[in-house]
């Protein structure tokens, strides 16, 4: 095992971002048989949203994520989905480079992330490229596809269906690009369409959403993971030595 002076020292010649997933790994390892599944993206993209939508919180009082239009989101929330599966809503990023370098920490620590983008906003700019690009340029290329989603929230907001095809299609190749060709799975969801859905006691606008199949694709993934939680890790950490 390295010593933190190894560990500073290797970061001073390869980068921050080692130290980083180092430190993440171990931090994995330690928490035994918890899948931790965290959310990223920038401020605006309505991610703290969705984590409540996806925990079934749709009512002011029993939010469990803050939400606001200014960030909120400072130091990771937490909550448990279901078992041994923690959602962890993390910094939204460009807002400050402290918050990013937390938010970095944090989704090194997870073994599922989620990347979130407010589709109202068209397609990709250019820090959530960059940001998309790092985090898969730090999880091994054999592991992308089981641990990386993307996430369209408040697709809603877009009413034509021909301006969402495209705005769909050109989506999908910046991610391709971002990601290396790999094979990630895109999901739509609509927060307040969920909410309405509740509220309303209609199921069928509850599906419409995506929040349920979301919900069960995150329990699926993360329960696939956990089988193999521990040997993954060890991998990862060999893959870094």
């Amino acid at each position: 095992m390295l010593s933190q002076r190894d560990i500073d020292r290797l970061a001073g010649i390869i980068g921050a971002d080692f130290k980083q997933k180092w430190e993440g790994i171990i931090k994995k390892t330690s928490q035994g048989g918890k899948i931790t599944v965290a959310n990223t993206g920038l401020y605006s993209s309505g991610k703290s949203s969705l984590f409540n939508a996806v925990l079934g919180r749709v009512a002011d009082e029993n939010l469990r994520f803050p939400i606001g239009v200014a960030p909120t989101t400072k130091t990771g929330d937490r909550e448990t989905l279901s078992g041994n599966i923690e959602l962890l809503d993390t910094p939204g990023i460009d807002a400050n480079l402290a918050d990013d370098a937390t938010a970095f920490d944090m989704l090194m620590q997870s073994d599922i992330i989620l990347m979130t983008h407010n589709v109202k906003r068209g397609m990709l700019d250019r820090p959530e490229y960059e940001w998309l690009k790092r985090i898969a340029g730090s999880i091994d290329s054999s592991l992308l596809a089981d641990r990386l989603l993307f996430v369209s929230t408040w697709i809603d907001e877009i009413h034509d269906a021909s301006d969402m095809q495209k705005l769909r299609d050109e989506i999908h190749r910046q991610v391709s690009e971002a990601v290396n060709g790999a094979s990630i799975q895109f999901v739509e969801v609509s927060a307040k369409r969920y909410k309405t859905g509740v509220e309303k006691g209609k199921k069928a606008l509850e599906d419409a959403s995506g929040i349920p199949a979301l919900r069960e694709l995150i329990l699926t993934r993360a329960g696939k993971f956990a089988e193999r939680a521990r040997v993954l890790r060890q991998q990862e950490l060999l893959r870094l030595c």
